[in-house]
């Protein structure tokens, strides 16, 4: 008897919603990732009004517009991204990835036409401790289903703050991660669009400093894309 098949008989693959048993790979059932539904169009970064077309209609300083694909009150994308961020499930990247490019794949091609993908870097304390930045998981999946290039290289983390999550003031979120990020000497390439990957954003605090590094980096036009959006 194939060990693989043993493993699986006596510790069965589970929904991580449900608790439904799945095939080996899997972490969700088909039907509750049927429950999880994919937007339609971008949004304005700050007022989160809907932008069709991709072009900006309000807010035009905001640094970013927003792409997410599903919301994070959601069970079951919300039972997804906290295996993959705190019980180290990082075959679920592929996952949210996949949810990514659904939703992307409502929007207009000529978007994604040159653009550069840059995932969200975590502070040299939080990648030792997770092990993996689940952005740049997320982020690589994206880059080969697109063809495109993933650049780690643009921006970095400077600062070592108190996790998000634990954090419930937006305003407090903000102060938190304010000045934490800052290009790091690689010039953003010109005429590409910067599409900025992240797992969740909530205040949306931290791509907001995110998306002002990856500015001053020499980004003219950035798309922040999420799995979720609280």
């Amino acid at each position: 008897m194939p060990l693989e098949f043993l493993l699986d008989f006596i510790f069965p693959w589970k929904c991580v919603n449900c608790q439904k048993n799945v095939g080996r790979g899997e972490f969700a059932c088909q039907e509750c990732m049927e429950t999880i539904e994919i937007s339609r169009s971008l949004v304005c970064g700050k007022c989160f009004a809907r932008l069709p077309e991709g072009k900006k209609i309000c807010h035009f300083d905001f640094p970013y517009v927003l792409g997410s694909a599903g919301s994070y009150q959601n069970d079951a994308l919300r039972a997804l991204i906290y295996n993959l961020k705190f019980r180290g499930a990082k075959g679920v990247a592929g996952v949210l990835a996949g949810l990514i490019m659904n939703f992307a794949g409502n929007l207009p091609e000529e978007i994604f036409k040159n653009v550069v993908i840059i995932p969200v870097p975590l502070s040299k304390n939080r990648l030792k401790e997770r092990g993996f930045n689940q952005s740049e998981l997320i982020g690589g999946i994206i880059s080969q289903k697109l063809g495109k290039p993933l650049s780690a290289d643009i921006i970095l983390r400077t600062k070592a703050q108190k996790p998000q999550s634990e954090i419930k003031n937006r305003e407090e979120r903000f102060l938190n991660v304010k000045d934490s990020f800052m290009p790091a000497g690689e010039k953003f390439p010109v005429g590409q669009t910067a599409l900025l990957i992240d797992d969740v954003t909530t205040s949306g605090a931290t791509l907001y400093e995110a998306a002002l590094a990856v500015k001053n980096a020499g980004a003219k036009k950035i798309i922040a894309l999420t799995a979720a959006r609280a």
